[in-house]
Formats: C-alpha cells, sequence, structure tokens
C-alpha cells in the first residue's frame, strides 16, 4: 500500500500549500506506481523505468511531471474540496487550479504559454543551425464546442514564426 495518510497528512493547510500540496500528491503518485522506492518525481520514475525495463517504448513511460503539472493541481482542489465540504474555510479559485469557466461549467484549461514554453525549452537545448519547427494550430467542431488541435513539425528555416491563436 502506498499509505495515502502519509502523503496527504496536513494537506493544503501550511503556507505555501500549493506547492507543497502538489508536491506530496506526486510523490504519492510515484509511490502508487513504483512501490517502496524513494522516488519523488514523475521524471525521477520515468528515468528508472526507461533504463530498468528491457523494452522501454516511450509510450510506455509514466508522463513528466511537467506534463501532469495542471492535472495535478486539478486534482489538489478536487481534493481540497472533499476535504472541506463541511468546514468554514475559504473556498479556492478554481481558475488558479487550471480550470476555466465556459458557460456554466469548469473545464480543465491548457494554456497556450505552457506549449510556447516547452518549444522554446525545446529550442534551447538543441543546435540552432539544424533545428527548425513549425507550429500549427487547426480548430475542429466536437458537440457545440470547438477545439484546437496542434501539431509541431519539423520544418525549413523561417525568420519569423506566425502564431494563430
Amino acid at each position: 500500500m502506498a499509505n495515502p495518510e502519509i502523503h496527504l497528512n496536513d494537506f493544503m493547510v501550511a503556507t505555501g500549500y500549493m506547492d507543497n500540496a502538489v508536491a506530496k500528491a506526486e510523490a504519492y503518485l510515484t509511490q502508487v506506481l513504483k512501490k517502496g522506492t524513494g522516488m519523488k518525481t514523475m521524471d525521477q520514475l520515468r528515468n528508472y523505468k526507461y533504463h530498468h525495463t528491457k523494452w522501454s517504448c516511450l509510450d510506455d513511460l509514466p508522463p513528466t511531471s511537467h506534463v501532469i503539472r495542471l492535472h495535478k493541481r486539478r486534482a489538489c482542489f478536487a481534493t481540497h474540496q472533499m476535504v472541506s465540504l463541511l468546514s468554514s474555510c475559504e473556498p479556492l479559485d478554481p481558475k488558479e487550479f487550471g480550470f476555466e469557466l465556459i458557460g456554466n461549467l469548469l473545464v480543465p484549461n491548457e494554456k497556450r504559454e505552457n506549449r510556447t514554453k516547452a518549444i522554446q525549452r525545446l529550442t534551447e537545448y538543441t543546435p540552432k543551425a539544424s533545428l527548425s519547427f513549425v507550429l500549427t494550430a487547426s480548430t475542429m467542431p466536437v458537440g457545440d464546442r470547438t477545439t484546437q488541435k496542434y501539431s509541431l513539425k519539423q520544418g525549413p528555416p523561417q525568420e519569423t514564426a506566425l502564431e494563430t491563436w
């Protein structure tokens, strides 16, 4: 057992609660996926699984810590709502936890700047002369809403890139 009571002790009650809660949630999740290790982050677990499995495929690896960041924030928000349902604590703003309000629904939000930052980090660690990417977005209807599909493809070097969001 991964002992959730250890990881949820003083959940979101101390100063700097958000960073602390997200770190504890990630540590708990790594223990659920690989019990008995001292790993605290998904990045550590991903690295371990990549180096210690016979046939490691990228699709079989757990997500990186950055990829699940908004998911962890939304999970912390939901857990806080359940834990504090009958108490008189101050309500949290869902927008600070990775949600956006569309109509009367709270919908998970994937912020545009996260994609842009990921692309910037990718280009920082590779030689500029050998790397050029083109980010394209297409809008497609899904029921009564529209969703955007993004693709990142290696393309010819360009002086300027145009992003339309």
